[in-house]
């Protein structure tokens, strides 16, 4: 997966949820602590936010991810322009 992404070499790569976080960030992220942001570590940039299957079952997170992808699109654009 990391040669993947050397490869590729995206500008932002989405992580959602915990698993994804520790899948690709060396340091011990909490969702609940960073999402809606723009992480960097080792010049790659990562947004979190909450992974789908959270957001269907608690309706508190489903709002939550919806502002952190309300984020993600002003992001997004930002990188575009």
């Amino acid at each position: 997966m990391l040669k993947q992404i050397d490869i590729i070499q995206p500008e932002l790569i989405i992580l959602l949820g915990n698993t994804a976080i520790k899948a690709l960030l060396k340091s011990k992220y909490q969702v609940t602590k960073i999402h809606g942001r723009i992480l960097e570590e080792e010049g790659q940039k990562y947004f979190v936010t909450f992974h789908p299957a959270a957001a269907l079952r608690f309706k508190k997170i489903l709002n939550l991810q919806k502002s952190d992808f309300s984020r993600l699109n002003t992001h997004i654009k930002e990188i575009i322009n």
